[in-house]
């Protein structure tokens, strides 16, 4: 007899239903050629396809269930099999949510993400991950720990999948987490990721690498870029996300010789001074200049062109975002669209913008109120964001 295995994911009409970033997206999705949001999370939960990979299909059941309703989930749930294993990744923005199924829900519990597990050791029934690869300790029977990862639970939606070349970050950003270390990927478990895309209906994939150009196989995505239109003809390129720097030296390159179609770059806030307070690698020189190539190279009347899509962040201590603002606006004709980022504190980063971080909300990165901020920065610093939303829907 089979397990049954319930991956459960929480919607982010729940976790965000007031974020006014969901529905910007919504509407620069729409204006952008491959790009795809599903209805209940902005891309596909990366840790169920692995793990999901992982379990084989004779010995286990798997099921995807998205929580729109707690109540309605629950009583669900308890209906399930009384051998049934609930998976779910708990992050600050759903936390209360997973206490909730925990304390109403009769099924084994099977936790991982980026909380204090600590907080969740009085259910008796819940097993806390620290890895997805430690999956084997919490199933009766044997898992495939090295199997490709199984996209087949998202086979009708339209996404962007992502794909892993290398994890880590060699910069030093005061509000990052990162660890400062590249470790790259083995070209066996890329072949791996991409066989499990064959499942997918896509035409974008995301490189899940944290800065693009760091690492040195980022000269494979080339002959990734063959594989996958071998069997996808419909795709149309890379989304990378990098540096200033970074992508003033190597953009053309990217998007001649490595199919990168879109680029992310770490903006975060247009103003010297903070720019060092937050310890990013580029100054507004070469912010400058940058502008300048993009517009040089998408001006030049042929069909290729990159997208340009900096990460702004909102919710920064003792900010003035005059400049910012004025800077979109004077770049809008090159921007594709923004990232706009709330600043939260956790534990692991690597720096502090802030000196203490205890409010309820510092890590909610759906929150704009942060206990650093006093609610007139609460309220401008919300301004802003619509500002720049607004300059560039």
């Amino acid at each position: 007899m089979s397990t049954t295995v319930v991956f459960m994911q929480v919607s982010h009409k729940l976790t965000a239903p007031h974020n006014p970033a969901l529905e910007y997206y919504k509407q620069v999705y729409a204006k952008c050629r491959g790009y795809h949001m599903p209805e209940h999370f902005m891309e596909i939960p990366t840790w169920i396809a692995v793990i999901s990979g992982m379990l084989p299909s004779d010995r286990y059941e798997k099921v995807l269930h998205v929580v729109t309703d707690v109540s309605e989930t629950v009583e669900w749930a308890n209906l399930l099999p009384h051998g049934a294993i609930i998976m779910m990744s708990v992050m600050d923005v759903n936390r209360k949510i997973v206490h909730a199924l925990l304390q109403q829900v009769r099924r084994k519990f099977v936790l991982g993400g980026y909380v204090d597990p600590a907080q969740f050791e009085q259910y008796h029934k819940a097993v806390w991950l620290d890895s997805v690869y430690d999956v084997h300790h919490a199933m009766p029977t044997s898992v495939e720990q090295h199997g490709d990862p199984d996209y087949s639970l998202f086979n009708r939606m339209s996404v962007i999948p992502r794909l892993k070349l290398s994890e880590g970050c060699l910069f030093n950003c005061a509000f990052c987490t990162i660890e400062r270390k590249i470790t790259m990927v083995e070209w066996p478990d890329v072949l791996s990721q991409l066989r499990a895309l064959r499942q997918l209906n896509f035409e974008l994939v995301y490189l899940d690498d944290k800065t693009f150009g760091q690492a040195d196989n980022w000269a494979w995505l080339k002959p990734i870029s063959k594989r996958i239109k071998a069997f996808n003809p419909q795709f149309r390129g890379f989304i990378v996300q990098t540096t200033v720097p970074m992508m003033l030296k190597h953009f053309e390159e990217w998007v001649y010789e490595q199919d990168v179609a879109y680029i992310e770059v770490g903006v975060e806030h247009v103003d010297a001074d903070y720019l060092g307070r937050m310890r990013k690698p580029y100054n507004l020189k070469n912010l400058m200049n940058l502008c300048r190539e993009v517009r040089r190279f998408n001006r030049r009347g042929t069909d290729v062109e990159v997208g340009f899509i900096p990460n702004i962040m909102f919710a920064l201590p003792d900010a003035d975002y005059t400049s910012t603002i004025e800077w979109v606006e004077r770049n809008v004709d090159i921007i594709t669209f923004v990232n706009p980022f709330i600043l939260c504190q956790y534990e692991s980063s690597k720096g502090s913008l802030v000196e203490s971080a205890e409010g309820a909300h510092d890590r909610d990165e759906n929150a704009m109120v942060k206990s650093w901020l006093t609610d007139d920065e609460v309220y401008a610093s919300g301004v802003a964001m619509s500002q720049i939303m607004n300059l560039t829907r």
